[in-house]
């Protein structure tokens, strides 16, 4: 699924940051996000456009995403069935032209839950 959203022209047609493809990815994220370790470093001039989950474990989870650790100021209680994808669009865009950001990512049980996560990214300077 997350290689199909990767193709369109509209996110990736250049500039794009991680391997050449607009997407960050991160393998398998098992634990909240310590302080100081992001689950995602945004470079400058770039604005999250879509975040892509998939879920390889066996139990469902809920996660919250923000800017420090433990917060949840960009998601909040963001459901995840197992063994699924969850497709979350920013439509509002998560970014800054000035400064990168990091992204950190929480929940309060990550028993059988481990998330393949993808970031979709869109150049704005």
């Amino acid at each position: 699924m997350a290689n199909e959203m990767t193709r369109g022209k509209r996110l990736f047609e250049k500039n794009a940051v991680s391997g050449g493809t607009g997407v960050i990815t991160i393998p398998a994220v098992i634990g909240n996000s310590a302080p100081g370790v992001p689950m995602v470093s945004i470079p400058a001039g770039y604005i999250v456009e879509m975040i892509v989950f998939l879920h390889t474990g066996t139990a469902d989870a809920t996660i919250d995403l923000g800017y420090t650790a433990g917060a949840n100021d960009i998601v909040d209680d963001l459901a995840i069935p197992n063994s699924n994808n969850t497709v979350y669009p920013l439509h509002w865009g998560v970014g800054s032209t000035l400064a990168g950001y990091n992204i950190y990512i929480s929940s309060a049980s990550w028993v059988n839950v481990s998330l393949a996560v993808y970031v979709l990214l869109r150049k704005v300077k």
